[in-house]
């Protein structure tokens, strides 16, 4: 059976845009970080209609009861127009309660005057309480997916412009590599690099590397070096390393990234002899979407071991084994397995 899809929470963030607010809110997810931030968002947004501290109400699952709750969000506001009350750990609350006849009937029709956010610590894999598939049909329920790939990189890139400083998307990328898709992790590591830089504003490779601690045994980078010198045990050990804590589908993403761009390097040689440039290191990266300590470190080693031929042969394997993670029930130990050793034939 397919995994229930939810509203995705960024769907809040354009409503909030045009002063737009729900009289409920439902938030979860795997990422933490996006619930988190997003609570935020909606609770400063909505300071505004509140004139009075008593019409600010936050409860928590582990010491408040549904009753109080309910109670709390009927009740007319002090001495504002509106009033709001925050749940954090939703899901800390009393299980049986949740779908008691009182609370469903709020969720109904919820006070006109009040705004109730509800914050769920776990993420949820299906809608199995009547409470839940209320708030899905009124468009209460927000899912905050980790963000993966460009999503995560552009992510980093826009959380480093908001604090005023300058990071490249190839840098961003090196990054999230680093440390991985847990979006507080990312901010930890950032603000050690904002105190780091001082005044400067430019977020460099190198000082990627002397002030981000690696989250990782090992990354996709890793991978792509083994792969780059054909170092078949480690490029093994590697992969199955990463299958621990990643699914699949990254690392292949990553691995085709990296063979596309090995494809097109001979291509830029070309040009370059061809109009007589000589291209940097810098420009050539760019071009292939990589850092120049790359492109000596992976690319140009592997040019000498993958010939032309090897490459559509690589492209299809790529292929396959993406396929057999979309489409049959191979584990993916045994399809990466395929994939490594027909790479590395």
């Amino acid at each position: 059976m397919a995994k229930q899809s939810f509203k995705s929470i960024s769907e809040i963030d354009k409503q909030l845009k045009k002063k737009i607010f729900l009289p409920v809110y439902f938030l979860f997810g795997e990422d933490s970080f996006g619930v988190s931030e997003t609570a935020e968002k909606i609770d400063k947004e909505f300071q505004p209609f509140l004139s009075s501290e008593f019409d600010k109400y936050y409860f928590h699952g582990s010491s408040s009861t549904l009753e109080e709750i309910v109670s709390a969000a009927s009740t007319f506001p002090f001495g504002s127009e509106k009033k709001i009350i925050v749940v954090k750990a939703f899901d800390e609350l009393d299980d049986k309660s949740k779908d008691e006849k009182f609370f469903l009937n709020y969720l109904e029709s919820p006070s006109d005057f009040t705004l109730l956010l509800l914050i769920n610590n776990s993420a949820l894999s299906k809608l199995d309480k009547k409470y839940l598939k209320l708030l899905n049909s009124k468009a209460y329920l927000f899912e905050a997916k980790i963000l993966k790939d460009d999503y995560l990189i552009s992510w980093v890139a826009d959380y480093v412009k908001e604090k005023q400083k300058n990071i490249s998307f190839e840098n961003a990328r090196h990054l999230a590599e680093l440390v991985g898709s847990d979006r507080n992790l990312i901010e930890s590591q950032l603000e050690k690099i904002f105190n780091f830089l001082g005044e400067k504003n430019e977020i460099t490779f190198k000082i990627i590397n002397e002030q981000v601690v690696s989250t990782k045994e090992y990354s996709t980078f890793d991978l792509r070096e083994a792969l780059s010198h054909k170092r078949r045990e480690l490029a093994f050990k590697i992969a199955f390393s990463l299958l621990e804590t990643e699914k699949i589908i990254p690392i292949i993403a990553s691995l085709n990234q990296y063979f596309f761009a090995l494809s097109q390097l001979p291509e830029l040689k070309t040009l370059q002899e061809k109009e007589r440039q000589n291209y940097s290191d810098e420009f050539i990266g760019q071009k292939l979407g990589t850092h120049a300590y790359f492109l000596n470190r992976d690319y140009k080693p592997a040019l000498k071991l993958y010939g032309s031929n090897k490459m559509f042969e690589i492209a299809n394997a790529l292929l396959e084994a993406d396929l057999s993670v979309k489409t049959t029930s191979i584990d993916e130990k045994t399809v990466i397995t395929t994939l490594l050793a027909k790479i590395l034939k």
